[in-house]
């Protein structure tokens, strides 16, 4: 299954200055605003990570963040996103506990069609990130068999092929249930 790009291919390089670049913008969001701060990108493996269905994943993932924090009467303090080849990015700073925002998306993660595709850190406002298992979750399965997904991602367990092909499968159920 071919994935319609948007972006080029990026190197390990990119995805690495990337990730230091979100590190210093997540670092100077929360100490201008002095709030827990929501930084969401896709989990999506490979070279391109701007295709057809990481758009779509970040689409939903943005509009179901906003909508349960409006849900949960969370106020936003301060919103961004941004499409980069190196992936789509958000970045949301509440008004609201750092615990209890970070149990509201480990939730979405785990009960949303796509929410396993869905990467929301949660940054305290002492520029703390918080795990999952700071609040007593289990680490993220694999999208294709019951090992946690680092382990998989580690070892390559999987071809990057068949994982892709189940990320495509999941996109495609998404996209058909709401049509």
């Amino acid at each position: 299954m071919k994935t319609a790009a948007v972006g080029r291919e990026v190197t390990l390089a990119d995805i690495l200055s990337a990730r230091e670049k979100r590190a210093e913008i997540q670092l100077l969001l929360v100490a201008e605003h002095k709030a827990p701060l929501v930084s969401f990108t896709v989990n999506m493996p490979g070279p391109m990570k701007l295709t057809r269905e990481s758009m779509i994943i970040f689409h939903e993932g943005l509009n179901v963040l906003v909508q349960t924090l409006s849900e949960r009467r969370v106020a936003t303090v301060y919103k961004e996103a941004c499409l980069r080849e190196t992936g789509p990015e958000a970045f949301i700073s509440v008004d609201c506990t750092p615990h209890i925002l970070k149990d509201m998306l480990v939730t979405v993660e785990n009960t949303h069609m796509l929410g396993r595709l869905f990467d929301f850190d949660v940054i305290s406002p002492e520029g703390e990130p918080l795990s999952r298992s700071a609040l007593g979750y289990e680490e993220r399965k694999c999208l294709l068999c019951n090992q946690t997904a680092h382990v998989c991602t580690r070892s390559r367990r999987h071809p990057m092929k068949t994982v892709l092909r189940r990320i495509h499968a999941l996109v495609d159920m998404f996209c058909q249930r709401k049509a």
